[in-house]
């Protein structure tokens, strides 16, 4: 089946024209209403054309052509999306690639001119045995008898003709498997039962590493005056305190809950969540170890409450004291004998307020690091494994969006029929 004409000069004015010819053929808006115009006519965006002469193979029609063409630089991606932008009908991956192999090789052109060729001599042969028929009478003229001779050498010509053009095809194929070699696989069960049992291996070295991980009983703690002390800082505004650098004044008559959390966000640490009580009144010695910080009010009496250590000095060597009054009122002279840092509150101004939270925070991660490394080092390890999950989670998420994408591609390209047999 040869190509008409029109559609065959539309195909060559493909394969040679610059891009930015290709480009405005078709007028801008609407393009499935518009003919293609080039050098030697025009055709109507939707006539279909067969590239290859061969039965139920898809046709593509001029402006699927046309747009596979002045794309034919772009990636896949781009061409799907440009296509959808557009309101284009897209073409598959696999024909995309053949189209534009076949148009750019004018294969188009080898296939006509075979199929002309064996037409033709097959309508040699066929005129020539006609010819040769006897006559009426049953007798063979020379004439005929010649052309009886020629008729099979006719058709051996047409056969020979469309042999060398199929010849011409099957040459361009490069054979990657066979039936055989399909049926062999690369590596040896023993290769697959080595290669397990080393996963086996790398999952119980990882599963030692988690056992030697040190974990944490619970979360540190802070201690804090109680309302009775009359202290700046109590468990009804240190949170906001701690978190958002506000001081917020207490009415005495505030109902105290038993303990707050203070959630904190270090650089390294990840996510720091503090339990905040007023008593120390009958912890554990876990407990103990895991108080980081206390807040003092002046008071002789607020370190009966610490019984594990008697000696203050003991106290605040294990424990970050932090003493925190307003700058209006006289200093404890008792906390001049221990081991805690003054931060001095304006009464009436909060201007300085966030800066001395800030510097409270610091304080008790530097003594965090130097007294409870191994709750630090558990603290960075689940960091680092969050992290790691979130990682691989939105690599995951991206993966399936990937797919998920290609899929819908996939489907839109192939909505037009099967890919291209070549």
């Amino acid at each position: 089946m040869a190509l008409p004409p029109l559609q065959r000069e539309f195909l060559l004015w493909l394969s040679d024209a610059p891009t930015e010819e290709i480009k405005t053929a078709v007028g801008e808006g609407n393009e499935q209403e518009r003919d293609v115009v080039f050098e030697a006519g025009s055709i109507p965006a939707g006539e279909s054309i067969q590239l290859v002469a061969e039965k139920d193979l898809k046709k593509f029609t001029a402006l699927q052509l046309w747009y596979c063409m002045l794309t034919a630089a772009e990636n896949n991606g781009t061409y799907i999306r440009e296509s959808r932008l557009r309101n284009l009908p897209t073409i598959s991956v696999l024909d995309r690639k053949h189209i534009i192999k076949n148009i750019k090789d004018k294969v188009f052109l080898s296939d006509a001119a075979g199929t002309a060729a064996a037409a033709a001599a097959a309508a040699a042969a066929a005129a020539a045995a006609s010819s040769a028929a006897p006559s009426a009478g049953g007798d063979l003229t020379p004439a005929n008898e010649r052309a009886a001779n020629e008729a099979p050498r006719a058709a051996e010509q047409a056969m020979a003709a469309r042999k060398i053009d199929l010849e011409a095809v099957l040459g361009k194929e490069v054979v990657r498997h066979t039936r055989n070699t399909c049926m062999q696989a690369v590596r040896s069960l023993q290769d697959v039962l080595d290669m397990d049992k080393v996963s086996k291996n790398v999952e119980e070295e990882r599963n030692k590493v988690r056992t030697k991980r040190v974990k944490r009983a619970g979360n540190p703690i802070i201690i804090v005056p109680s309302m009775v002390a009359n202290a700046p800082l109590n468990l009804c505004n240190i949170k906001t305190f701690l978190e958002d650098g506000k001081f917020v004044p207490v009415d005495k008559g505030a109902t105290t809950p038993l303990s707050v959390h203070v959630v904190k966000e270090h650089a390294q640490w990840g996510t720091v969540t503090f339990k905040v009580v007023d008593s120390a009144s009958g912890f554990s010695e876990d407990e103990y170890s895991r108080v980081v910080a206390m807040f003092v009010s002046g008071k002789k009496w607020e370190l009966k409450q610490i019984t594990i250590w008697n000696d203050p000095a003991e106290v605040f060597n294990r424990i970050k004291g932090v003493y925190v009054y307003f700058d209006d009122e006289r200093k404890a002279d008792v906390v001049k004998a221990w081991n805690v840092t003054d931060y001095p509150l304006k009464r009436h101004s909060r201007n300085k307020d966030v800066l001395q939270s800030h510097s409270i925070c610091t304080e008790i991660y530097a003594h965090m690091q130097n007294k409870h490394n191994a709750m630090v080092q558990s603290l960075v390890q689940e960091h680092e494994a969050k992290v790691a999950a979130e990682k691989e989670a939105r690599i995951k998420a991206e993966q399936a969006m990937l797919i998920d994408d290609m899929d819908g591609a996939g489907e839109a390209a192939d909505a037009s029929g099967a890919p291209v047999k070549l």
